[in-house]
């Protein structure tokens, strides 16, 4: 089996699940109204109140299904970093990606240049959490 494929079928379980959390906890404070949330909400016209119960259990669950999956990517790109700046700059290079795609959104949906800023440096964040979670229980 080549590197690429172990990588591929051997991540830690306890790293994928608390990448996972880790994932959403870092989101949950972003977007609360300690950190990003009260401009998030201005910017978008969304409202803590707005979302009905079930549309807010949807969204969660669709979200911990994401995490699991952005945990199993961090985790593979983590596999292949040999000391934490390799990480970081793998992780970085993810993030590229995703910011690009995200700024065609800024540009064609017309959303607020701040939401762009708000919602890229939030998958930075996590991603670098994640990242970091993943490099430490590999450690052990």
């Amino acid at each position: 089996m080549d590197a690429y494929t172990h990588a591929l079928t051997n991540i830690s379980a306890l790293g994928l699940i608390l990448g996972a959390v880790t994932i959403m906890v870092v989101s949950s404070l972003w977007y609360s109204p300690l950190l990003f949330g009260k401009s998030w909400a201005r910017h978008t016209g969304i409202r803590p109140h707005d979302i009905r119960p079930a549309e807010a259990r949807r969204g969660y669950a669709f979200a911990a299904f994401s995490a699991l999956l952005v945990s199993y990517l961090v985790g593979i790109v983590g596999a292949h970093a040999t000391s934490i700046p390799a990480l970081i700059a793998s992780v970085a290079f993810i993030w590229l990606f995703i910011m690009l795609e995200q700024f065609n959104s800024f540009i064609w949906e017309r959303a607020a240049f701040a939401l762009f800023i708000i919602h890229t440096m939030r998958n930075l964040a996590t991603l670098i959490a994640a990242a970091l979670v993943h490099h430490f229980i590999g450690a052990l």
